[in-house]
């Protein structure tokens, strides 16, 4: 990044720039240590630039409206909670496997900011 870059940045950070950024929300299995444990792994869909946080958080919520629109239309996509898509395990969950999928919408102070780039291990 440029010294060009840099200031542009703090200017911005400094007139009150918000971004409301829309994830890709997955829950995923890790492993079975401990008796399970499970991390979200969250992928940048979108990203919305904004100036204040009270112009963010209506952003935000104009955004998680028309989610909860689309997701009461559409539910064909979805395992049923419970299920495997691997058929009868017998308990096993297999490492990497998604329960849950959706999105999530945040506020930032820098784009990206809660994207997943790594998977968690487990220490």
């Amino acid at each position: 990044m440029s010294d060009t870059d840099n200031a542009v940045n703090d200017r911005s950070h400094a007139k009150g720039t918000k971004w409301v950024s829309l994830y890709h929300a997955r829950q995923c299995y890790g492993g079975p240590e401990e008796g399970g444990w499970w991390y979200d792994w969250m992928d940048l869909d979108h990203t919305v630039r904004v100036v204040g946080f009270e112009e963010a958080q209506r952003v935000a919520e104009a955004m998680r409206a028309e989610l909860a629109g689309v997701r009461d239309r559409d539910r064909s996509h979805l395992i049923p909670e419970g299920e495997s898509p691997y058929g009868d395990t017998e308990g096993y969950i297999p490492t990497g496997f998604v329960v849950s999928d959706g999105h999530r919408v945040l506020v930032e102070d820098r784009p990206g900011e809660w994207q997943t780039t790594e998977r968690p291990r487990y220490e």
